[in-house]
């Protein structure tokens, strides 16, 4: 029995940007115990002992990273940010990103109740693929995957602990009774690593273009420029 076809391999190792040797070990960290509780008659492992390995290969990586980017930042505040970075809602986000739901083993329980888009699920899904491609070549290579993966959010760690889009959304209303709206203009670069284009427009005026890895990112960063141009206005009317 294919568990997974080989096209849908090939599809997987270019959304994550990285082809395996062993094409079991990407299988298995596909493998959730679901689908292992009910095909007991199959001999595979569920991916729970890779999860376990590429949490703390993740830990380990964007704590030298953070440490390397940010050389003034406290333990304090690297702890802090690191939090920020390795969790359940950014892990998923970006397996959402990689289409990973798409590719997941589920048992029929956890599929009939949506469980490719569970945030626990997808996040744990994540780590998997990285303890597979550690035991796959190593850590140089999971360690790369990381840092292409996370790219984004290192570039603006301002926007981990900052929801600029709800700020925003709260600013304009009590200003001009406007939501704001935001449009995607373009999209570029392969399938693994595509960057959005986002216009935020307010009243029918454009505000602001924001870039990103994905569409979150770049609303939030959209959602950044507009609203320090607007807290600015709105400080001066105050003042007034």
């Amino acid at each position: 029995m294919d568990l997974l076809s080989r096209t849908h391999i090939k599809e997987i190792e270019k959304l994550i940007g990285y082809t395996f040797k062993d094409k079991n070990l990407l299988i298995t960290a596909l493998c959730h115990r679901s689908f292992t509780h009910e095909n007991k008659g199959i001999h595979i492992h569920n991916n729970e002992r890779f999860e376990f390995l590429g949490d703390a290969l993740l830990q380990l990586t964007i704590t030298h990273l953070i440490m390397d980017i940010f050389p003034d930042y406290t333990e304090g505040e690297l702890s802090k940010l690191r939090a920020g970075i390795v969790n359940e809602t950014q892990l998923s986000n970006i397996a959402m990103d990689l289409k990973l739901g798409s590719y997941i083993l589920l048992g029929k329980g956890e599929e009939y109740s949506n469980g490719r888009t569970k945030k626990s699920i997808l996040s744990d899904t994540y780590e998997a693929i990285l303890g597979a491609v550690y035991n796959d070549t190593g850590y140089d290579n999971a360690c790369k995957i990381v840092k292409h993966h996370f790219k984004d959010i290192l570039c603006f760690p301002e926007m981990i602990n900052n929801d600029y889009k709800t700020d925003l959304q709260e600013l304009t209303q009590k200003m001009f009774q406007k939501i704001p709206e935001y449009i995607l203009e373009q999209e570029t670069g392969p399938p693994h690593d595509k960057t959005f284009t986002i216009r935020l427009m307010l009243a029918g005026k454009s505000m602001a273009v924001g870039f990103g890895k994905n569409k979150k990112s770049a609303q939030q960063n959209a959602a950044k420029i507009t609203y320090n141009i607007l807290s600015t206005q709105n400080n001066k009317d105050v003042r007034t």
